[in-house]
Order: C-alpha cells, then sequence, then structure tokens
C-alpha cells in the first residue's frame, strides 16, 4: 500500500513535465531525454531553493504565522472556524515540510 503511495506520488511530480504524444511520435529519443533534462534540472532547483536565505525567511514567517494562530485557535474557540480556514493551508504545508525532511534521512 505504500509502495503505491510513493508510486503515485512520484507519478505526479513529473507529470507536468511529460512530453505530449506528438512530440513522442515525433522524436522519441529527444523528447524523453528532453523530458528527463527538466525532470532532473527541477530537482536541482528545488534543491538548491531549500538552502536559500529567502526561503528560510519563507518558512519562519510561516512558522510564526501558525503558532499565532493557533495560540488564537485555542484562546478563542468561537472563532475557531475562521481561524481554521486560514491556519490548515500553513498546518498542511508545515507537515509536508517535516515529512519530506524526515524521509530525506
Amino acid at each position: 500500500m505504500v509502495d503505491m503511495y510513493h508510486f503515485y506520488i512520484r507519478q505526479a511530480q513529473y507529470r507536468k513535465h511529460r512530453p505530449s504524444q506528438a512530440a513522442i511520435e515525433e522524436n522519441p529519443r529527444r523528447a524523453l531525454l528532453k523530458f528527463a533534462g527538466q525532470a532532473i534540472l527541477r530537482e536541482v532547483h528545488e534543491k538548491n531553493r531549500r538552502w536559500t536565505w529567502a526561503y528560510f525567511k519563507e518558512r519562519r514567517d510561516d512558522r510564526k504565522k501558525y503558532v499565532s494562530l493557533y495560540k488564537t485557535k485555542l484562546i478563542v474557540p468561537t472563532q475557531s472556524a475562521t481561524v481554521g480556514s486560514v491556519c490548515h493551508p500553513l498546518h498542511y504545508d508545515l507537515f509536508l515540510t517535516v515529512t519530506w525532511f524526515l524521509g530525506s534521512k
């Protein structure tokens, strides 16, 4: 089950870079080589972006915003629906980052 999930995630990650059927029929070697190059470059750029100061600042700001919203949600339960709608995307993004970090070790 977990293997199928990882397979699906990997497929979805590269799906938008896949060459069209027309490009594959025209010149399959060139289309697939270009696809492989673009996929590798995108991963390299993403890895490098995660080690920039701007990305660290963005993550820090997201964490601070999440903590303050979560505290507000705990203190004032009547506004939890409003705070929850803002807090949920931040929670999901932080969860994905932690999952990625723990999975990369």
